[in-house]
C-alpha cells in the first residue's frame, strides 16, 4: 500500500516520507508474460491432484509411550533417594534426599519428614555419597613450612 501511487499527487506515501521509492520483491509484481502462458483453473487443479498422488504420507511416530521411561539402574540399590518436582522452589531451597524404606516394583516407600510416601520410580534418582579417602590435612598445603620472605610485594608492585 505503501507503493501505490496516489492519484492527487502522483507519488507513493513512501515517496513523501522517504524521498524515494521502495525496492518490492519480484512477487508483488505482476509478470508481464502472454496471457497465453496463463494457467487456466482446470489445469491449477490438474497440477494440484498430479501433485497430492506424488506425496508420501510418513508414519506418525508414538512419543508418549510409557514403555521405554528410563530408570536408573542404581536406583535398586540406592538407600537414599532424589525426587523431581515439577514445582517453583524458594531462592536455596536443597532437594534433600530421602531414605528408602521398602522398593516395590514400580514404585518406592520413602520417608519424607518422619513420614511413609508412595512415591512412582519415574520420579526418583539414586543419590551416591561422597566417600573422602584422604585426610583433611593432606589436601591443603601446609603455608608454616614455606619460609616467609622479607619482603612484602603489594598489588601496585
Amino acid at each position: 500500500m505503501r507503493a501505490c501511487l496516489k492519484d492527487d499527487v502522483g507519488v507513493s506515501p513512501a515517496e513523501l516520507v522517504y524521498g524515494q521509492c521502495l525496492c518490492l520483491p519480484g512477487e508483488f509484481i505482476r509478470d508481464s508474460a502472454p496471457l497465453s502462458r496463463m494457467l487456466t483453473e482446470a489445469d491449477l487443479v490438474q497440477n494440484l491432484r498430479t501433485f497430492a498422488r506424488k506425496l508420501c504420507p510418513v508414519s506418525a511416530s508414538h512419543h508418549s509411550s510409557d514403555d521405554h521411561s528410563f530408570v536408573h539402574p542404581d536406583l535398586q540399590s540406592a538407600s537414599h533417594v532424589f525426587i523431581c518436582r515439577d514445582t517453583i522452589r524458594r531462592p536455596l531451597e536443597q532437594p534433600c534426599p530421602y531414605k528408602v524404606l521398602r522398593r516395590k516394583k514400580k514404585f518406592f516407600c520413602i520417608e519424607i519428614n518422619r513420614k511413609e510416601a508412595t512415591v512412582s520410580i519415574d520420579r526418583l534418582k539414586p543419590e551416591y555419597f561422597l566417600v573422602d579417602q584422604s585426610s583433611p590435612h593432606s589436601s591443603f598445603p601446609d603455608h608454616r613450612s614455606n619460609p616467609a620472605s622479607g619482603s612484602v610485594v603489594t598489588s601496585s608492585g
